[in-house]
């Protein structure tokens, strides 16, 4: 069972715009605390050098270190302007309660860390008319904290809401929604160039939310080619991609470090082909994470889709109800060789074609439960039993989850080598840990 903390707290989560369930308690049977690292505890807002004080799209009266457009008044054009006259990364605050509507994109030229007083109601929107952030100046660090970025729209060119090229991008605490791009651009959300290794981007997503995302090209949520990226503690829910990668694209060459994705849910995302998450090149580990109702409409990969010399480990994860219109399988491995390795998964209840396929070899590594290890290349300790899923609901956490039931074939049959330390929720594993992303306490 849950108890959730005093009402005190509750409320100074609200103020720092985050949801109640971040700091939700359980207790198990004998009614002692089971650890929660609480991954996403709340964002603590900083002293900013510009505090937007108005919803007026408007540009400063003068580059003089004032963020004024006249009569003290100050926007988030004005405050972008004079941060891009100074040297090293300024901080702008939108305040609570403030919807900014932009007409056109602002350019970012210096380094900037722009950030809500509240992730649900610090709101810049794009009118579905324009793109709303661009930082075309190579090499800058442009982060987005605790506010909600929605409907942008880039007509026939990549990133929706975001175009970033090289540099660090980083996303915390923060919602992208409703965010488009037409005539076969990438990124619905955001787009992250290299220029074919020109750049080195380097990329963090963290306790935040993509959502209703749209790309006429690849990468329905976010379409990145980095040197480095880490994805924790994230939801990626009903983004829609034209090509590949209904909510993740991925490309990067051999070199790059490896990338993470921990504690993610891909949910209810739709691609032409890897309907939640495409990756080519590269060397990836996603961990306690939940692929449930995702979608390819055409070719392959429902869940995920691996390409080229692309090395992907998937440890601890569920997969549910994904679903693909041909024969190419929920999970697909393309050509070029490469490595696609699977240990401690469920793998329940998907529909149309084969479980794996693909030119290339995906490998279990065992403890999986397959309903149908159709190509999959299961092994002796792979077990095709009833997991009994639960409904998809909020057990504590940054995302909602599919519990596993104590009697069904999960429970602390994992094999211990591939656990993480961590569930889904951010709840501490067992020395004899349950397979998939959820863990019985």
């Amino acid at each position: 069972m849950s108890r959730l903390i005093g009402l005190s707290s509750i409320l100074f989560l609200y103020i720092l715009g985050c949801a109640p369930q971040f700091l939700a308690v359980t207790t198990g049977s004998n009614g002692s605390l089971i650890s929660n690292s609480d991954p996403c505890p709340g964002f603590t807002v900083p002293s900013a050098d510009f505090t937007v004080n108005s919803a007026l799209d408007t540009s400063d009266a003068g580059l003089n270190g004032v963020c004024d457009v006249g009569g003290g008044v100050c926007t988030l054009r004005a405050a972008i302007e004079e941060a891009n006259n100074v040297v090293g990364v300024q901080k702008i605050l939108i305040p609570a309660g403030l919807t900014i509507n932009v007409t056109a994109q602002l350019n970012i030229n210096e380094s900037v860390q722009i950030f809500g007083a509240n992730m649900t109601t610090s709101i810049v929107d794009g009118g579905a008319t324009t793109r709303i952030f661009t930082a075309a100046t190579n090499n800058l660090s442009v982060e987005f904290d605790n506010m909600t970025v929605r409907n942008g729209k880039a007509t026939g060119a990549d990133g929706g809401a975001f175009f970033m090229r090289g540099g660090t991008t980083t996303v915390k605490y923060a919602v992208f929604s409703g965010n488009v791009t037409t005539a076969g651009g990438n990124g619905g959300a955001i787009y992250v160039d290299s220029s074919f290794g020109a750049f080195n981007p380097v990329m963090v997503l963290q306790c935040s939310r993509f959502s209703g995302n749209t790309a006429n090209g690849a990468g329905g949520g976010v379409y990145v080619t980095p040197t480095s990226l880490t994805v924790a503690d994230m939801e990626f829910s009903t983004n829609t991609s034209v090509a590949e990668g209904g909510a993740l694209w991925i490309q990067a060459g051999p070199a790059v470090t490896p990338i993470t994705i921990d504690r993610v849910l891909f949910k209810s995302n739709t691609g032409n082909s890897a309907g939640a998450y495409f990756q080519r090149d590269a060397v990836a580990t996603i961990r306690s994470s939940t692929f449930y109702l995702n979608s390819a409409t055409t070719t392959g990969g429902a869940a995920l889709y691996t390409d080229n010399v692309a090395t992907l480990n998937v440890y601890n994860s569920t997969f549910a109800q994904n679903s693909i219109g041909a024969a190419w399988g929920s999970f697909y491995r393309g050509n070029g060789g490469g490595t696609f390795n699977f240990a401690n998964n469920i793998v329940w209840g998907n529909s149309g074609g084969d479980t794996c396929f693909g030119p290339a070899t995906i490998t279990s590594l065992g403890h999986n439960i397959f309903d149908d290890p159709t190509g999959c290349n299961s092994v002796g300790t792979d077990l095709a039993t009833d997991p009994v899923l639960g409904v998809f609901a909020a057990n504590g956490g940054f995302t909602s989850t599919l519990a596993i039931g104590a009697a069904g074939s999960a429970n602390n049959t994992a094999d211990a080598s591939y656990c993480p330390t961590t569930d889904q929720r951010g709840y501490t594993r067992a020395a004899t840990c349950d397979i998939g992303g959820f863990e019985l306490q």
